[in-house]
């Protein structure tokens, strides 16, 4: 007796006459479970069909047929991906657009990082809190996996290769015990992955910044991040709230801070005044930089490097951070005129009209 599984569908030899049958979602189980038809064919055939939910999906056959392709799904197999998106709606509303390639990867999936046989490096270990709050990154999976928003989990390797996922981290929430679940995404995309690498771009976590520092690099940090990127004025008043992880960092490398400003940077490019307080609000609430920028004045741009804050074992992070914050004040008292206008900024180009002070 020969038995044809379809993908989904587990089938063992018990004895010299018969199969055990079974679902991969069960497959301990002894008998066919609920949701596997057994069908006679022919005296030599036995047709199998799993309909678990969880199956109803040719996955792994997908994936080989991608895989056998040797380039991600959206250029060579192009296999819809399951889906409620409105495609043609995407691709009606982005067509003549320079980024309406982004409508192939809601169809046919996003790559992960690798083709054919090249396994992706694997990243440095960070990101500890999903390991420390399990209860909220087990929750966090139970809701994607109710919306059909992910694959798995799965009760063995399904798909025959080696996969690599990104990693969670959790963050805490103002107000509540409940922690927000982030996905690290940086660099999941390949053409993403190498202009990172081009341009020495590295994600933020501590553990990496003190690994360049300890090799011998130099590292630039900006604590004010992009709520001073949106919210800062022509007064220049620094947006740092009580940020001291850089000086933290630079206490565990044991290296020197040196402050750093740009003089006229904030004329460059501005954000709009109209509405400034709703939009601070609604960034405080939910991280999105949907500020409206104008600008890319042609300005003229200084950078000056102030003096090494040296390292000192028996200084806090906190007095650190201090010290380095009050440099900076000092550096843009003396270097940037207060208010800062777009004009002004302007004829700095001009040498007569210029605002550099000769030393």
């Amino acid at each position: 007796m020969t038995v044809y599984p379809p993908a989904g569908v587990a089938t063992r030899h018990n004895s010299s006459d018969g199969f055990q049958v079974g679902c991969t979602c069960d497959s301990t189980s002894d008998t066919p479970p609920a949701g596997v038809d057994v069908r006679q064919i022919s005296g030599d055939n036995v047709q199998v069909e799993c309909k678990c939910e969880s199956t109803s999906w040719p996955y792994r056959d997908w994936h080989a047929r991608v895989r056998q392709s040797q380039v991600p799904n959206f250029r060579g197999a192009r296999i819809p991906v399951p889906s409620s998106l409105n495609i043609a709606a995407w691709r009606s509303l982005l067509e003549g657009y320079h980024d309406a390639d982004l409508c192939d990867l809601l169809e046919f999936g996003f790559p992960v990082n690798y083709e054919s046989s090249q396994l992706p490096v694997v990243p440095h270990t960070n990101h500890p809190s999903a390991l420390q709050y399990p209860s909220h990154v087990e929750r966090y999976i139970r809701t994607e996996l109710a919306h059909g928003a992910t694959i798995g989990p799965l009760p063995r390797e399904f798909f025959g290769t080696p996969l690599v996922c990104n990693p969670l981290q959790t963050v805490p929430k103002k107000g509540t015990a409940d922690r927000r679940i982030v996905v690290v995404q940086l660099g999941t995309l390949q053409s993403w992955n190498l202009m990172l690498k081009v341009m020495c771009v590295t994600p933020g976590a501590p553990e990496d910044c003190i690994k360049l520092l300890q090799e011998g690099n130099l590292l630039s940090l900006s604590p004010g991040g992009v709520r001073e990127a949106l919210f800062g004025d022509e007064y220049y008043r620094l947006v740092w709230r009580n940020r001291m992880g850089f000086a933290k960092v630079a206490k565990k490398a044991k290296v020197p801070i040196y402050p750093m400003f740009t003089q006229n940077c904030r004329e460059g490019f501005r954000s709009i005044r109209m509405g400034r307080h709703f939009l601070e609000w609604v960034y405080e609430k939910t991280r999105l930089p949907i500020v409206p920028i104008y600008g890319g004045f042609p300005v003229k741009f200084r950078t000056y490097i102030g003096d090494p804050i040296p390292y000192d074992p028996k200084v806090s992070a906190q007095e650190l951070a201090v010290k380095t914050h009050n440099a900076l004040e000092q550096m843009i008292d003396a270097h940037q005129k207060i208010p800062g206008t777009v004009f002004g900024a302007l004829l700095d180009r001009i040498p007569v009209f210029s605002t550099e002070k000769q030393e």
